[in-house]
Protein backbone atom coordinates (compact mmCIF):
# COMPACT_ATOMS: atom_id res chain seq x y z
CA UNK A 1 0.00 0.00 0.00
CA UNK A 2 1.14 3.40 -1.14
CA UNK A 3 -0.11 6.49 0.31
CA UNK A 4 0.91 10.10 -0.59
CA UNK A 5 0.28 13.45 0.54
CA UNK A 6 -1.37 15.13 -2.37
CA UNK A 7 -2.48 18.50 -1.21
CA UNK A 8 -2.11 19.96 2.82
CA UNK A 9 -3.60 23.69 3.56
CA UNK A 10 -2.81 25.27 7.08
CA UNK A 11 -0.18 23.58 9.71
CA UNK A 12 1.39 20.07 8.46
CA UNK A 13 3.62 18.49 9.99
CA UNK A 14 4.20 17.28 6.24
CA UNK A 15 4.68 18.73 2.74
CA UNK A 16 2.66 17.29 -1.01
CA UNK A 17 4.72 14.67 -2.26
CA UNK A 18 5.59 12.75 0.84
CA UNK A 19 5.00 9.07 1.14
CA UNK A 20 4.72 5.74 3.18
CA UNK A 21 4.97 2.62 2.38
CA UNK A 22 2.60 -0.51 4.14
CA UNK A 23 2.17 -3.83 4.23
CA UNK A 24 -0.76 -5.69 5.89
CA UNK A 25 2.01 -7.02 8.67
CA UNK A 26 2.09 -3.54 9.91
CA UNK A 27 5.32 -2.78 8.38
CA UNK A 28 5.88 0.56 6.96
CA UNK A 29 8.77 2.89 5.23
CA UNK A 30 8.65 6.64 5.43
CA UNK A 31 6.28 9.05 7.39
CA UNK A 32 3.38 11.29 5.83
CA UNK A 33 2.93 12.83 9.16
CA UNK A 34 3.97 12.96 12.81
CA UNK A 35 2.80 9.41 13.71
CA UNK A 36 -0.95 10.84 13.93
CA UNK A 37 -2.02 9.09 10.72
CA UNK A 38 -0.11 6.19 10.45
CA UNK A 39 -1.82 4.06 12.95
CA UNK A 40 -5.08 5.11 11.46
CA UNK A 41 -3.66 4.13 7.60
CA UNK A 42 -2.38 0.75 9.13
CA UNK A 43 -5.85 -0.22 10.06
CA UNK A 44 -8.55 1.59 7.69
CA UNK A 45 -6.41 1.72 4.01
CA UNK A 46 -6.92 -1.51 3.07
CA UNK A 47 -10.83 -1.02 3.61
CA UNK A 48 -10.72 2.25 2.05
CA UNK A 49 -9.32 0.57 -1.45
CA UNK A 50 -11.00 -2.26 -1.92
CA UNK A 51 -12.51 -0.83 -5.08
CA UNK A 52 -9.28 0.92 -6.09
CA UNK A 53 -7.48 4.22 -5.35
CA UNK A 54 -8.64 6.27 -2.58
CA UNK A 55 -8.51 9.51 -1.46
CA UNK A 56 -8.47 10.58 1.99
CA UNK A 57 -8.91 13.74 3.74
CA UNK A 58 -7.97 15.02 7.03
CA UNK A 59 -9.31 18.05 7.98
CA UNK A 60 -7.76 18.89 11.95
CA UNK A 61 -9.25 22.29 11.78
CA UNK A 62 -11.45 22.42 14.28
CA UNK A 63 -11.15 22.34 17.46
CA UNK A 64 -13.64 19.24 18.10
CA UNK A 65 -11.35 17.08 15.99
CA UNK A 66 -8.82 16.85 18.80
CA UNK A 67 -11.20 15.47 20.82
CA UNK A 68 -13.73 13.84 18.60
CA UNK A 69 -11.51 13.25 15.44
CA UNK A 70 -8.06 12.49 14.57
CA UNK A 71 -6.79 14.13 17.45
CA UNK A 72 -4.00 15.97 15.21
CA UNK A 73 -4.41 19.53 16.97
CA UNK A 74 -2.41 20.89 14.19
CA UNK A 75 -5.10 23.41 12.96
CA UNK A 76 -4.32 22.12 9.15
CA UNK A 77 -6.12 19.76 6.54
CA UNK A 78 -4.15 16.98 4.78
CA UNK A 79 -5.20 14.92 1.52
CA UNK A 80 -3.79 11.88 1.21
CA UNK A 81 -3.83 9.17 -1.60
CA UNK A 82 -4.53 5.25 -1.29
CA UNK A 83 -3.15 2.92 -3.57
CA UNK A 84 -2.65 -0.90 -3.92
CA UNK A 85 0.56 -1.23 -5.43
CA UNK A 86 2.54 -4.43 -7.24
CA UNK A 87 5.58 -5.26 -8.15
CA UNK A 88 6.50 -4.82 -11.17
CA UNK A 89 4.81 -1.54 -11.28
CA UNK A 90 5.93 0.57 -14.69
CA UNK A 91 6.07 3.86 -13.29
CA UNK A 92 7.43 3.31 -10.33
CA UNK A 93 10.42 1.31 -11.63
CA UNK A 94 10.61 3.99 -14.11
CA UNK A 95 11.33 6.30 -11.50
CA UNK A 96 13.68 3.99 -9.82
CA UNK A 97 15.91 3.33 -12.90
CA UNK A 98 16.10 8.08 -12.51
CA UNK A 99 17.45 8.08 -9.68
CA UNK A 100 20.08 6.09 -10.09
CA UNK A 101 21.19 7.30 -12.76
CA UNK A 102 20.93 10.79 -10.73
CA UNK A 103 18.28 12.40 -13.63
CA UNK A 104 15.12 14.40 -12.63
CA UNK A 105 11.41 12.76 -13.16
CA UNK A 106 8.09 14.21 -13.79
CA UNK A 107 5.33 12.54 -12.48
CA UNK A 108 1.48 13.13 -13.15
CA UNK A 109 -1.11 11.59 -10.77
CA UNK A 110 -4.78 12.63 -10.79
CA UNK A 111 -6.32 13.64 -7.35
CA UNK A 112 -9.90 14.48 -9.06
CA UNK A 113 -12.61 11.89 -7.30
CA UNK A 114 -13.45 9.17 -10.12
CA UNK A 115 -12.30 5.81 -11.95
CA UNK A 116 -9.61 8.12 -13.07
CA UNK A 117 -8.19 8.62 -9.45
CA UNK A 118 -4.16 7.24 -9.54
CA UNK A 119 -3.77 7.63 -13.09
CA UNK A 120 -0.44 8.81 -13.67
CA UNK A 121 2.56 8.97 -15.90
CA UNK A 122 6.14 9.36 -15.08
CA UNK A 123 8.51 11.05 -17.75
CA UNK A 124 12.16 11.06 -17.23
CA UNK A 125 15.70 9.84 -18.69
CA UNK A 126 14.48 9.69 -22.01
CA UNK A 127 11.54 7.65 -20.72
CA UNK A 128 8.14 7.11 -20.21
CA UNK A 129 5.29 5.26 -18.49
CA UNK A 130 1.84 5.16 -17.32
CA UNK A 131 -0.94 6.76 -18.65
CA UNK A 132 -0.49 8.13 -21.96
CA UNK A 133 -3.14 10.44 -21.55
CA UNK A 134 -1.18 12.56 -19.03
CA UNK A 135 1.44 12.47 -21.04
CA UNK A 136 0.96 16.51 -22.71
CA UNK A 137 0.33 18.04 -18.68
CA UNK A 138 4.07 15.82 -17.65
CA UNK A 139 5.97 17.47 -20.81
CA UNK A 140 4.46 20.92 -20.48
CA UNK A 141 6.45 20.76 -16.44
CA UNK A 142 9.23 23.44 -16.60
CA UNK A 143 8.67 25.02 -13.07
CA UNK A 144 11.03 23.50 -10.17
CA UNK A 145 7.81 22.98 -7.56
CA UNK A 146 5.35 20.20 -7.61
CA UNK A 147 1.96 21.57 -7.71
CA UNK A 148 -1.41 20.75 -8.65
CA UNK A 149 -3.31 21.64 -11.92
CA UNK A 150 -6.48 21.51 -13.58
CA UNK A 151 -6.61 19.45 -16.91
CA UNK A 152 -8.99 17.68 -19.15
CA UNK A 153 -8.70 14.95 -16.70
CA UNK A 154 -9.26 16.38 -13.65
CA UNK A 155 -6.94 17.61 -10.68
CA UNK A 156 -3.04 16.81 -11.45
CA UNK A 157 -0.90 16.70 -8.87
CA UNK A 158 2.55 17.10 -10.51
CA UNK A 159 5.38 16.71 -8.99
CA UNK A 160 9.13 16.90 -9.64
CA UNK A 161 11.14 14.55 -8.39
CA UNK A 162 15.34 14.80 -8.33
CA UNK A 163 17.89 12.77 -7.22
CA UNK A 164 19.06 12.65 -3.89
CA UNK A 165 21.26 15.41 -2.50
CA UNK A 166 24.68 14.60 -3.83
CA UNK A 167 27.59 15.14 -0.80
CA UNK A 168 31.03 15.16 -1.55
CA UNK A 169 33.26 14.59 1.37
CA UNK A 170 37.41 15.69 0.27
CA UNK A 171 39.08 14.12 3.05
CA UNK A 172 38.82 10.79 4.90
CA UNK A 173 39.44 11.41 8.77
CA UNK A 174 38.67 10.67 11.76
CA UNK A 175 35.78 13.79 11.55
CA UNK A 176 34.47 12.68 7.74
CA UNK A 177 33.39 9.17 9.43
CA UNK A 178 30.35 10.34 11.54
CA UNK A 179 29.32 12.81 8.34
CA UNK A 180 29.43 10.12 5.87
CA UNK A 181 26.84 8.09 8.08
CA UNK A 182 24.60 10.91 9.11
CA UNK A 183 24.53 12.15 5.29
CA UNK A 184 23.60 8.47 4.03
CA UNK A 185 21.28 8.53 7.16
CA UNK A 186 18.95 11.19 5.71
CA UNK A 187 19.33 9.31 2.16
CA UNK A 188 21.76 11.66 0.51
CA UNK A 189 24.32 10.21 -2.14
CA UNK A 190 27.85 10.35 -0.52
CA UNK A 191 31.38 10.20 -2.13
CA UNK A 192 34.36 10.49 0.07
CA UNK A 193 37.31 11.38 -1.72
CA UNK A 194 41.31 11.44 -0.26
CA UNK A 195 44.92 10.91 -1.77
CA UNK A 196 45.49 8.27 1.59
CA UNK A 197 44.43 4.77 0.35
CA UNK A 198 44.46 3.10 3.90
CA UNK A 199 41.98 5.73 5.11
CA UNK A 200 39.62 5.54 2.36
CA UNK A 201 38.10 2.24 2.83
CA UNK A 202 34.87 0.29 3.12
CA UNK A 203 34.90 -0.87 7.09
CA UNK A 204 36.02 2.95 7.81
CA UNK A 205 32.87 4.35 5.49
CA UNK A 206 30.45 1.52 5.44
CA UNK A 207 27.34 3.72 4.43
CA UNK A 208 29.37 5.78 1.34
CA UNK A 209 28.49 5.48 -2.10
CA UNK A 210 31.37 6.03 -3.56
CA UNK A 211 35.23 5.86 -2.48
CA UNK A 212 38.17 7.45 -4.19
CA UNK A 213 41.79 7.71 -3.85
CA UNK A 214 43.22 10.66 -5.61
CA UNK A 215 45.42 13.09 -5.06
CA UNK A 216 43.96 16.21 -4.84
CA UNK A 217 44.60 17.94 -8.46
CA UNK A 218 42.76 15.06 -9.98
CA UNK A 219 39.68 14.99 -7.37
CA UNK A 220 37.22 16.93 -8.82
CA UNK A 221 37.89 14.97 -12.30
CA UNK A 222 36.28 11.78 -11.20
CA UNK A 223 33.02 13.38 -9.35
CA UNK A 224 29.97 15.32 -10.84
CA UNK A 225 30.44 19.07 -9.91
CA UNK A 226 26.79 20.66 -10.72
CA UNK A 227 24.50 22.84 -9.37
CA UNK A 228 22.90 19.97 -7.58
CA UNK A 229 26.33 19.16 -5.51
CA UNK A 230 27.40 19.94 -2.43
CA UNK A 231 30.89 19.52 -1.31
CA UNK A 232 32.60 19.76 2.35
CA UNK A 233 36.24 20.37 2.51
CA UNK A 234 37.96 18.53 5.47
CA UNK A 235 41.64 17.24 4.12
CA UNK A 236 43.05 19.59 7.55
CA UNK A 237 46.15 20.34 5.09
CA UNK A 238 46.41 23.72 4.00
CA UNK A 239 48.06 23.47 0.20
CA UNK A 240 45.53 20.64 -0.51
CA UNK A 241 42.14 22.44 0.45
CA UNK A 242 43.58 24.93 -1.42
CA UNK A 243 43.85 23.28 -4.77
CA UNK A 244 40.16 21.85 -3.80
CA UNK A 245 38.96 24.80 -3.42
CA UNK A 246 40.00 26.38 -6.65
CA UNK A 247 38.47 23.94 -8.29
CA UNK A 248 35.11 23.92 -6.66
CA UNK A 249 35.05 27.81 -7.09
CA UNK A 250 35.17 27.61 -10.76
CA UNK A 251 32.75 25.05 -10.86
CA UNK A 252 28.81 25.02 -10.43
CA UNK A 253 28.42 23.33 -7.07
CA UNK A 254 25.64 25.21 -5.07
CA UNK A 255 27.41 24.76 -1.80
CA UNK A 256 31.15 24.82 -0.58
CA UNK A 257 31.65 23.71 3.31
CA UNK A 258 35.36 24.74 4.67
CA UNK A 259 35.77 23.08 8.07
CA UNK A 260 38.11 25.13 10.16
CA UNK A 261 38.38 28.48 11.81
CA UNK A 262 36.72 31.67 9.46
CA UNK A 263 40.92 33.30 9.30
CA UNK A 264 41.74 30.18 7.61
CA UNK A 265 39.09 30.17 5.08
CA UNK A 266 39.50 33.81 4.46
CA UNK A 267 43.28 33.21 3.92
CA UNK A 268 42.74 30.37 1.63
CA UNK A 269 40.79 32.66 -0.53
CA UNK A 270 42.55 35.30 -0.43
CA UNK A 271 45.65 32.70 -1.93
CA UNK A 272 43.19 32.14 -4.72
CA UNK A 273 42.69 34.66 -7.96
CA UNK A 274 39.21 36.35 -6.93
CA UNK A 275 37.87 36.40 -10.13
CA UNK A 276 34.95 33.88 -8.65
CA UNK A 277 31.99 34.53 -6.43
CA UNK A 278 32.39 33.41 -2.90
CA UNK A 279 28.78 33.27 -1.86
CA UNK A 280 28.49 29.56 -1.80
CA UNK A 281 31.38 29.17 0.62
CA UNK A 282 30.77 28.48 3.93
CA UNK A 283 33.42 28.69 6.35
CA UNK A 284 33.59 27.57 9.29
CA UNK A 285 31.54 25.40 8.04
CA UNK A 286 28.39 23.92 10.04
CA UNK A 287 25.41 25.90 12.01
CA UNK A 288 26.31 27.73 15.00
CA UNK A 289 24.55 25.43 17.48
CA UNK A 290 27.79 24.76 19.81
CA UNK A 291 28.23 21.81 18.07
CA UNK A 292 31.74 19.48 19.83
CA UNK A 293 33.34 16.87 18.49
CA UNK A 294 32.97 14.79 15.16
CA UNK A 295 29.53 13.56 15.90
CA UNK A 296 27.96 17.22 16.87
CA UNK A 297 29.84 18.70 14.16
CA UNK A 298 28.36 16.38 11.67
CA UNK A 299 25.34 17.14 12.27
CA UNK A 300 25.68 20.55 12.27
CA UNK A 301 27.15 20.62 9.00
CA UNK A 302 24.26 18.25 7.98
CA UNK A 303 21.52 20.44 8.88
CA UNK A 304 23.79 23.71 7.49
CA UNK A 305 23.40 22.00 4.05
CA UNK A 306 19.78 21.69 4.24
CA UNK A 307 18.91 24.43 5.20
CA UNK A 308 21.03 26.15 2.21
CA UNK A 309 19.20 23.55 -0.28
CA UNK A 310 15.66 24.61 1.34
CA UNK A 311 16.63 28.44 1.35
CA UNK A 312 16.30 28.73 4.88
CA UNK A 313 18.23 31.06 7.79
CA UNK A 314 18.84 28.03 10.08
CA UNK A 315 17.24 29.36 12.83
CA UNK A 316 14.58 28.29 15.52
CA UNK A 317 11.42 26.55 14.15
CA UNK A 318 9.61 28.13 17.27
CA UNK A 319 10.36 31.69 15.45
CA UNK A 320 8.61 30.98 12.61
CA UNK A 321 5.17 33.08 12.24
CA UNK A 322 1.71 31.24 10.98
CA UNK A 323 1.81 33.04 7.89
CA UNK A 324 4.97 30.86 7.26
CA UNK A 325 3.79 27.79 8.04
CA UNK A 326 0.94 28.14 6.45
CA UNK A 327 2.97 28.92 3.15
CA UNK A 328 5.49 25.98 3.68
CA UNK A 329 2.75 23.33 3.68
CA UNK A 330 0.65 25.30 0.40
CA UNK A 331 1.15 23.68 -2.57
CA UNK A 332 1.98 26.69 -5.08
Amino acid sequence: MLATVVETSGSTYRRPGARMLMNRDRWIAGMISGGCLEAELLQSAWALTENGAALVKYDATAEADIIWGSGLGCAGVVQVLLERVKAPEPCLALIQRCQRARERTIVATVISEGPSLGSRCVLGGGGFAGDPCLKPCAEGSIREESRIVETDAGRVFLEVLDPPLNLLIFGAGQDAMPLAKVAHLIGWHVSVIDCREQFVTKDRFPTADRLAVTSPKLATDLVTLDVSTYAVVMTHNYLQDKDLLRQLLSSKVAYIGMLGPRARTERLLDDLDDKWSRDNVFGPVGLDIGAEGPDEIAFAIVAEIQAVRAHRAGGFSSSRSSREDSKRSRVV
